[in-house]
């Protein structure tokens, strides 16, 4: 299919392997949804990047009238899933590609998921959680967007050098279930992302 440059789902979770192998050799994932829930958190709680990790560079180009993917100058075709656990049996299936949500949980860092991945030839889109306004969260609020710009640029020094990093993930569904009009949350969103572009040119960002 000229200009994917592939998918990844999240949702509700197929426990059928074959079926897994068949979608993803068929490349039939399109519309279909995986989620893989974790049973014991994958964390590491390492306060900044090793000195040895060296980035992949990752980028999106035009090619042919489409978009084509490159991670370190060859094409990437994501065949992915949402979650933190059970990335074996992801890698046994053919995909080659996680999502997270969040760089912390419970003050943890995703040292050790990012390491496990690359050890299986897993690629992960590192998520930023932003927080909803119907939860209560003010994007007008001067200090509650101030602390998530600061995680953002945290999870930046700390991952950018990672090789299992593929993209950078920018919120997720934060525009709410209405309109999606208010313009202070794309303004954060932006400002994030270009936050991203200016801290480390190695690898594209997306928002959900």
């Amino acid at each position: 299919m000229m200009g994917m440059t592939g998918v990844i789902c999240s949702g509700a979770w197929f426990g059928n392997r074959q079926m897994i192998q068949m979608l993803f050799s068929r490349r039939l994932i399109a519309g279909l949804c995986l989620c893989f829930f974790p049973t014991e958190p994958i964390l590491g709680n390492d306060k900044a990047p090793r000195p040895e990790q060296r980035a992949i560079p990752v980028r999106v180009e035009r090619v042919d009238g489409g978009w084509q993917l490159f991670r370190g100058d060859e094409p990437y075709f994501i065949r992915g899933a949402g979650g933190t656990s059970q990335l074996n049996l992801l890698a046994a299936c053919g995909g080659n590609s996680i999502r997270t949500w969040h760089v912390r949980e419970k003050n943890l860092g995703i040292d050790a998921l990012l390491d496990e991945a690359h050890q299986l030839g897993l690629t992960v889109t590192v998520g930023s959680w932003h927080e909803h306004e119907r939860h209560g969260f003010n994007y007008n609020n001067a200090d509650q967007v101030a602390e998530q710009f600061a995680e953002v640029a945290d999870a930046v020094r700390r991952y950018k050098d990672h090789p299992a990093v593929l993209l950078w993930s920018v919120g997720n569904e934060m525009e709410g279930y209405a309109n999606g009009d208010n313009a202070a949350i794309w303004s954060h969103v932006n400002s994030c992302a270009a936050l991203v572009k200016r801290s480390e040119p190695n690898h594209p960002t997306m928002t959900v």
